[in-house]
């Protein structure tokens, strides 16, 4: 058995599981990339703060703290308008930035999940179910949700 500190270490083992935890996510959620897929509920508001309010609305710091507890976010704005200014109106590139984000939290999870149980086995599990997980996956389909997760 491997130390708590080599697993850390880049080797077939954690490749494998790597890839193994990406291609779980990207076949679950394969239906992103439909051209039915679309934006959803709450995304247009804020697209539309995107296309229609310059970036300077942004740059004070009273602007960029959040005034309220969920009336607004601004590290979220920041986000979204940034994907906005990459993508525009096209979904498909918001649903590959949005599941490569989700991808690497799974990868991430794994990575500590290994160092916390010592078993890269354990750790792959859990990386699996946290990358198929529809629960904790809502950014690689909802835009909105992205940057509150």
């Amino acid at each position: 058995m491997r130390s708590a500190q080599n697993l850390w270490a880049p080797d077939v083992g954690n490749a494998a599981a790597i890839t193994l935890i990406a291609a779980c996510g990207l076949y679950i959620f394969r239906w992103v990339f439909s051209p039915e897929s679309t934006f959803f509920n709450d995304d247009w508001h804020w697209l539309r703060r995107a296309v229609f309010s310059d970036w300077s609305t942004m740059l004070s710091i009273w602007t960029f703290l959040p005034a309220a507890l969920f009336a607004d976010r601004p590290v979220e704005e920041a986000g979204i308008r940034l994907l906005y200014q990459i993508f525009e109106l096209d979904h498909t590139g918001y649903a590959v930035a949005m599941l490569a984000i989700h991808i690497a939290n799974a990868v991430l999870f794994y990575l500590l999940a290994a160092r916390l149980l010592s078993s890269r086995f354990y750790a792959l599990i859990a990386g699996v179910l946290f990358v198929i997980d529809h629960s904790v996956a809502y950014p690689a389909w909802w835009v909105r949700t992205t940057f509150t997760s």
